[in-house]
């Protein structure tokens, strides 16, 4: 058992860090009252011919078993926010949203510290030591900007725990408008899509507790789950940068899949990721 940063490493064995936020935040397929359906079809309506920005984060870390060997996987982070920024842009847009600008500008945006963590430009590659974070990814965003957009994302993943929108975010009007300067609009969606890869490890072990990788990934969030498969999990959400409030939100419990395959992140979840603001529930 290791300490890092006050954080105590209970297994080397990493799941993903919306994995463990799925563990105590909850799932998102609860029943819509007529109330809530009434208040969704407002903002969606609301929307329609509405300009509006597309940030997407992507994190996919790979899983050994053992005290050492876990790290982020630079490519497939890249590819898997990519494809979910390409599927719900198509999405929105066929619901009537003017998606302007669509970015990725970081990966793994949870990560506040760059201490023991390691990085590889591929499964197959070496990895090597985190030496700052955010990790830039996208040369169209200044790097200073970039802990202002990280620390957007971490207060709107804050309030999408909330089962009530809108939801008031704790966004500075400094924030808010270097935001509405980036994208040129005042209303902004968000995806964080996250996966984990743990080939290799599952079958050794089950009933395993969070490692260190997700410790820091959290801010030492306490939760144990069982990884039998790889995964992914995400959030989406929907801001509006004048009033500072989430209008919408959505986190998903774990599911398996394969988070390096292009298909992952296509269409189908594209349609599911947005409902029920559009559509039902899946």
């Amino acid at each position: 058992m290791r300490k890092i940063n006050g954080i105590t490493a209970k297994s080397s064995l990493v799941v993903s860090a919306v994995f463990v936020t799925m563990a105590i935040g909850g799932c998102a397929t609860t029943k819509v009252s007529l109330e809530q359906r009434t208040q969704l079809d407002h903002t969606a309506q609301s929307m329609r011919g509405v300009e509006s920005m597309l940030l997407v984060d992507g994190c996919v870390t790979r899983d050994a078993f053992g005290d050492a060997g876990d790290f982020i996987v630079k490519d497939s982070s890249i590819r898997a926010a990519d494809n979910a920024m390409s599927s719900l842009a198509d999405v929105l847009k066929a619901e009537g949203n003017r998606i302007v600008k669509a970015s990725r500008p970081m990966i793994c945006s949870a990560l506040k510290t760059a201490a023991n963590v390691q990085i590889a430009d591929g499964l197959e590659a070496q990895p090597v030591e985190v030496t700052k974070v955010p990790i830039a990814v996208d040369d169209f965003i200044e790097e200073e900007k970039l802990p202002i957009v990280r620390s957007a994302m971490e207060q709107i993943a804050d309030g999408i725990s909330s089962k009530e929108f809108p939801v008031k975010l704790s966004l500075a009007e400094w924030e808010l408008d270097e935001l509405r300067n980036y994208g040129g609009v005042d209303k902004m969606w968000l995806a964080r899509v996250n996966g984990t890869d743990v080939t290799g490890a599952a079958s050794m072990a089950k009933g395993i507790f969070i490692g260190l990788l997700t410790a820091l990934l959290t801010g030492g969030a306490a939760a144990s789950t069982v990884v039998d498969s790889d995964g992914i999990a995400y959030e989406v959400a929907l801001v509006d940068l004048n009033s500072g409030e989430l209008l919408w939100g959505k986190r998903t419990v774990p599911v398996a899949a394969d988070p390096h395959s292009a298909d992952t992140f296509g269409a189908e979840w594209a349609r599911s990721a947005v409902a029920p603001l559009y559509g039902a529930v899946n």
